[in-house]
């Protein structure tokens, strides 16, 4: 059930309480959507449908990122990270009464892979750069 928080950006935005997001981060998607009354639409996956502001569809302040959005590049470290960003600006802007609020953006991912002592593959949208030179860039990011 949705739960009121308070904090000197934000006030009276619903968010899922912590330790439901605590378990759906270490339960994984298809335990979480168990608890589907909170998040109205879930897919087969157990993922949340989002709308371009990462709201559970249907709702306005009960907000989805991560793993449990249903999002082209969910599952990765780094849209989860970037999931959180937007939904702080999205939230910042509805506390500021801005009529347009941002979209999601979500851009091509950067695969660094680890293979062994000194050697990497570093795929980054057409660049691919992989052994010594590889490890030495992933080392650098």
């Amino acid at each position: 059930m949705p739960v009121r928080i308070t904090c000197s950006d934000v006030v009276g935005v619903e968010v899922l309480p912590p330790i439901l997001a605590a378990l759906r981060e270490r339960a994984g998607p298809t335990l979480f959507a168990r608890f589907q009354p909170a998040i109205p639409q879930v897919d087969k996956r157990g993922k949340a449908e989002v709308d371009a502001q990462l709201r559970a569809k249907g709702e306005t302040n009960i907000f989805v990122g991560g793993d449990g959005a249903n999002t082209p590049r969910s599952g990765m470290a780094q849209t989860a990270l970037d999931h959180g960003k937007h939904i702080a600006e999205v939230i910042t802007a509805i506390e500021r009464g801005q009529k347009h609020l941002p979209v999601l953006k979500e851009g091509d991912p950067i695969y660094a892979i680890p293979s062994g002592p000194g050697w990497a593959g570093i795929l980054w949208g057409k660049w691919k750069v992989y052994g010594t030179l590889g490890w030495g860039v992933r080392r650098l990011v």
